[in-house]
């Protein structure tokens, strides 16, 4: 007998099981034909194939245009505050956005220190500057 499709599926009349929505796409629904009638996924979120609803891209991450099939991290440079976006916001002059920031970090550091990447608390850990050339210097002075 006939049966319903299942969500997240089309059942085309010569298929033998349901097929899955393409990545990208989705469906909630259980009387789809052909992967056309699929849902395309929105800006800002994504959909894997099979899927029964879009799933929003989480702070940090963005999806612009339709029938995305995954987020991208926001590039280092750029930060996102906010779920399901469909691009990321230029860092401030003097603040600090890693790959994949969820918000703006202060870069500054103190005097004789220099910001390398991020610490697991995902702020900026600065370092000590090395003054090869100034010690070398002052070996010259002390010597001659």
């Amino acid at each position: 007998g006939c049966r319903d499709c299942e969500a997240g599926h089309y059942c085309s009349e010569a298929a033998a099981a349901p097929l899955p929505c393409h990545a990208g796409s989705y469906s909630d629904k259980t009387n789809l034909t052909t992967p056309s009638e699929c849902t395309d996924a929105s800006p800002g979120y994504f959909a894997t194939t099979g899927s029964t609803q879009q799933t929003a891209c989480r702070e940090g991450s963005f999806a612009n245009g339709v029938r995305n099939e995954a987020c991208e991290l926001c590039p280092e440079g750029y930060f996102q505050d906010q779920p399901a976006t469909a691009a990321c916001v230029r860092c401030a002059a003097g603040k600090f956005c890693p790959e994949g920031s969820s918000r703006e970090l202060d870069a500054q550091c103190a005097a004789g220190t220099y910001v390398r990447l991020t610490d697991q608390s995902g702020d900026p850990e600065c370092l000590l500057v090395k003054c090869v050339a100034q010690a070398l210097l002052a070996q010259l002075r002390f010597v001659s």
